[in-house]
């Protein structure tokens, strides 16, 4: 599992599948339930999916934490998918690096 040390945090994430890079942004920064992946399959068809596991403080920690994830990814622009809470997130890192971000996905509970 890759690491990311940013500030006092090392953040991992996973990577599976193939494809365009998705990353997914869940409530509290946790990695995919086994149910997410199911739910947002159209989505998630064709992509390598990357579930960071942040440690956040705050929602602007989180947004760091998810920017330094995807600039370690090395891979350039990637779809974020935004479930629930971690939309808010997903959108924030969209507007600030829009350099990093091909495609902006967000989903409710």
């Amino acid at each position: 599992m890759p690491i990311v040390s940013i500030a006092d945090a090392q953040i991992h994430y996973e990577r599976a599948g193939t494809g365009r890079p998705l990353v997914l942004v869940r409530e509290g920064g946790t990695g995919a339930p086994p149910e997410v992946p199911y739910a947002a399959a159209d989505v998630t068809s064709g992509h390598t999916l990357i579930t960071p596991y942040l440690s956040p403080t705050t929602e602007s920690l989180a947004e760091d934490q998810l920017i330094a994830v995807i600039e370690d990814m090395g891979e350039g622009r990637v779809e974020l998918l935004g479930i629930a809470k971690g939309s808010p997130v997903a959108e924030s890192v969209a507007s600030r690096r829009p350099d990093l971000v091909s495609r902006l996905i967000l989903m409710t509970a």
